[in-house]
């Protein structure tokens, strides 16, 4: 189901695991797995994400100007443990290599993630520097949620969201899930 910016942001109301796929220079997709989300303003809509400089997301949405907000739920787990664990720099084709493939963007040139539940498509606003990351300011063009998980609203109760508490430990629905 297609999502209107306001409605992308019930997405992230919890602060689940992401992951962002941003193209580089070369437009190669690259796809990095991040906790430090947050939603920011209702209008105009947008969200934050934390990215520790020397990370090559950070430099790939610098350039790009860009970067789709991919939400997984349980049942890709250790694909998203995968992509979070290795740089492009030193394995360009992660992507392939975790068994995730892309499908086209509605509104911009970086892919989506298949497999997921949801998606959010944003155009980098800013990015600011503090201490060792940058929080980068995205604004939400759209989003998409699988049929299922949308009745007026998000059903995040039976989204079997991620949330990271550390190293191998994920949470899932008040249960640790070790990768």
């Amino acid at each position: 189901m297609l999502l209107t910016p306001l409605q992308s942001r019930e997405l992230i109301q919890t602060s689940p695991v992401i992951v962002l796929t941003t193209l580089n220079k070369e437009g190669k997709t690259n796809a990095a797995t991040f906790a430090w989300v947050a939603s920011l303003s209702f209008e105009p809509t947008m969200l934050a994400v934390m990215i520790g400089e020397e990370r090559y997301t950070l430099e790939n949405i610098k350039t790009s100007k860009e970067f789709v907000v991919n939400i997984p739920s349980v049942n890709v787990l250790k694909k998203v443990y995968f992509v979070g664990s290795y740089s492009f720099r030193k394995m360009p084709d992660k992507i392939k290599k975790s068994g995730f493939t892309t499908k086209p963007a509605q509104f911009l040139k970086t892919p989506k993630l298949k497999k997921y539940i949801g998606w959010i498509e944003c155009k980098l606003k800013e990015t600011i520097k503090e201490g060792d990351h940058n929080i980068v300011v995205g604004k939400i063009l759209g989003g998409e949620v699988k049929d299922e998980l949308w009745q007026e609203r998000f059903l995040v109760e039976k989204a079997r969201l991620l949330h990271h508490i550390g190293g191998r430990k994920f949470l899932v629905e008040g249960r640790i899930k070790l990768v």
